[in-house]
């Protein structure tokens, strides 16, 4: 039942970052209300495509401390047309839906009636794997009732010439429950 619960949720979100994706215009239009007034526009729904989780109103919409360089500096020499793309990236594809991701949150205490059905690499076995942390790594366990699971690897893409054309040299994948929220990733480094 947790795969499914799983792979329903994800499905869930998939369709509402496909749909924020399209009406991010109008999203983007209402920003600062949605940013002061976050009670009514959860009931219209556009809150639910934001992110107010950061430490201020411009890295919950631009994404600053990732995407821009340059921090505040650069940011204020943008146009508003780069802010318009820049926050396009942020709020759809970085963190489609981050206020509604985070209502989807595991439950939190201790974890309890762990198994471990893979393990491999110096991290433990509930360790994500992840660029630091090469191998592989699979459990489930519970926490106040209800069973989660963790899946993640990390491998090196020599023996496969096609993704090192692209300059990828590590390949991770992550499924499964975080501390704070459910995720799924697929990602690809070089190893600078």
């Amino acid at each position: 039942m947790m795969y499914l619960t799983f792979i329903l949720r994800e499905l869930f979100l998939f369709v509402m970052t496909v749909i924020g994706i399209v009406i991010f215009p109008l999203t983007y239009m209402f920003r600062k209300m949605i940013w002061s007034k976050p009670r009514l526009f959860k009931w219209l729904g556009l809150y639910w495509f934001a992110d107010s989780t950061e430490v201020d109103f411009i890295q919950s919409w631009y994404g600053l401390y990732e995407l821009v360089d340059g921090g505040y500096d650069e940011f204020y020499k943008m146009n508003w047309l780069q802010k318009f793309f820049l926050s396009y990236n942020w709020t759809s594809f970085r963190n489609p839906h981050w206020n509604l991701t985070m209502t989807f949150n595991p439950r939190e205490g201790k974890l309890e009636d762990i198994i471990i059905y893979k393990h491999s690499g110096t991290a433990s076995p509930l360790t994500w794997r992840n660029k630091i942390y090469y191998g592989e790594q699979y459990a489930t366990y519970s926490v106040r009732g209800r069973r989660y699971f963790r899946f993640s690897f990390t491998r090196d893409l020599k023996e496969y010439a096609i993704m090192r054309l692209f300059g990828f040299e590590i390949i991770n994948f992550m499924a499964g429950a975080a501390e704070n929220r459910f995720l799924i990733k697929l990602r690809y480094f070089n190893n600078k």
